[in-house]
């Protein structure tokens, strides 16, 4: 939510899960953005220079289905900004994260988008004094890095190290850094405590939790076991709020949160926490694969003959085991449902929503 209380009020892009990848514009005429032409002749009465023109088309095709519509109203208020028709100041990010990304059913936004809308709109992004992250694993040090690259002037950052507050608790958060924010000449904001992180660049990273490198490196790598127990199936996870999971993908937030974490190691992780979230939600993700992809599972197991299990039950050991009875008899007809599988069993980003989470 792009926020801005001297000109041009509050802006907010809100995830529309029924209405995804389409713009309704001051006419009340729906924009398809995944047909590119719909989106250049939008894009083109804005009135900024033929090179942003491209760089925003370009963007919004390369955002993934789903997210589209979210990223293209995001560039519209920064091109406003960048021609002086609105100032933004302050800017709320609020949803769901794992730390590099932010998402909500159906769209999945990579923090990279905003150095991207940055690169295209120096001005609007230059503009920017305050950021909040209303959203998990969203206040550690390696990310507010991110944001200090994302918004070059920026005096403030805040977010949570931990878990961020829902409902009323998110709302009084909230309306404390606003207030705290409305200051033009305030330089830090002291955060209520509660897993809150915040930057500032008087003061530099302060809460979150406190841990070294070392120590978090050390803290992952002593779960190592217990994680693939659980991958394997020989655990199962009974809930994602507490447990073994819920304390594991706390920890790997924790060491990707440490900017000595760089290269491959902090590839590595990322790759190994994308796997961890979803195995910590598997009483939930399991239901949603099943519902999600009906059609196309039940045409694979009718192929091949083999009646289809209740994924909304199913255990890990025992999902394990459905993957590979399929895969010893599937055929060429039952490729697509073999591929959806096999993305469930891997945990895979592509096949599992981050909308499931």
């Amino acid at each position: 939510m792009p926020r801005n209380k001297d000109r041009g009020g509050v802006t907010a892009i809100i995830n529309n899960p029924d209405k995804q990848d389409s713009f309704t514009d001051d006419k009340g005429t729906d924009h398809d953005l995944a047909d590119d032409t719909g989106t250049a002749s939008l894009v083109e009465a804005w009135g900024i220079s033929d090179a942003q023109e491209t760089a925003v088309e370009q963007l919004v095709k390369d955002t993934s289905g789903g997210t589209k519509d979210e990223v293209f109203g995001l560039a519209k208020v920064y091109a406003e900004a960048e021609l002086g028709k609105r100032t933004m100041e302050r800017v709320v990010l609020s949803g769901h994260s794992i730390g590099n990304e932010i998402f909500g059913q159906g769209a999945w936004m990579n923090f990279e988008v905003l150095m991207k809308l940055k690169d295209i709109f120096p001005i609007a992004a230059g503009g920017v004094k305050h950021v909040m992250l209303s959203a998990c694993s969203s206040g550690y040090e390696a990310t507010m890095a991110k944001f200090q690259e994302a918004f070059p002037n920026v005096k403030t950052v805040w977010g949570y190290a931990g878990v961020c507050p829902t409902g009323s608790g998110a709302r009084s958060d909230m309306k404390d850094w606003e207030g705290k924010t409305d200051d033009k000449t305030e330089e830090t904001v002291k955060p209520p405590g509660h897993g809150v992180g915040t930057w500032s660049e008087k003061e530099g990273y302060k809460g979150g939790e406190a841990m070294t490198y070392a120590e978090a490196l050390a803290d992952v790598d002593g779960m190592e076991t217990e994680f693939q127990d659980y991958l394997a199936g020989k655990k199962e996870v009974a809930s994602s709020s507490s447990g073994p999971m819920y304390t594991y993908y706390r920890s790997l937030q924790r060491l990707l949160g440490k900017p000595e974490l760089v290269g491959s190691d902090r590839t590595k992780w990322t790759a190994r926490m994308k796997v961890a979230v979803r195995l910590r939600f598997w009483p939930d993700i399991r239901g949603k694969f099943g519902t999600t992809f009906s059609s196309r599972l039940q045409k694979g197991y009718d192929a091949i003959g083999r009646k289809m299990p209740d994924f909304s039950k199913i255990t890990r050991a025992n999902a394990l085991a459905e993957v590979a009875a399929f895969e010893s008899a599937a055929s060429s007809d039952a490729a697509d449902a073999l591929g959806l599988l096999q993305g469930f069993r891997d945990l895979d980003e592509k096949t599992i929503d981050g909308g499931w989470l």
